[in-house]
């Protein structure tokens, strides 16, 4: 009863969470064509270990996620979780752990919880790559 309970607001939360991405969808590719003059392509990121270091700070969009593998797709969500503390349990959740050394530490193991921590963005962005990720 509980699981289904809390399975009807994570599913809830999500759509609210689609609603405002559908919402700011234009606003955010045009920002991000205005900021890359050499086309629509996003610039390759190098900062340390993470795919968007930034992904805590703006609206990932849809084409930058596009070409990504389904591997790099749940890197770039998995990271988000990092990044707030998520303690991974899985064989490959614990291998990305320790692949980011001392830029991670793991706190708590509950996902909807360091969910309902992240901010609008991470939020946002963890809904929209879940969004793309093969089932």
């Amino acid at each position: 009863m509980q699981a289904a309970k809390e399975a009807r607001e994570r599913a809830e939360r999500d759509a609210e969470l689609r609603a405002q991405l559908a919402a700011t969808q234009a606003r955010i590719e045009q920002m991000e064509k205005a900021a890359q003059p050499q086309g629509n392509r996003p610039a390759q990121n190098t900062a340390g270990p993470w795919l968007f270091p930034d992904s805590s700070s703006r609206y990932l969009a849809p084409a930058e996620l596009a070409g990504l593998t389904a591997g790099q797709l749940w890197q770039a969500r998995n990271e988000i979780y990092a990044r707030n503390g998520y303690r991974f349990s899985s064989p490959r959740g614990l291998a990305f752990a320790r692949s980011l050394g001392q830029d991670y530490r793991g706190v708590d193991s509950d996902d909807s919880r360091v969910f309902s921590r992240m901010n609008a963005f991470e939020q946002a962005n963890v809904t929209l790559i879940r969004s793309l990720e093969p089932r």
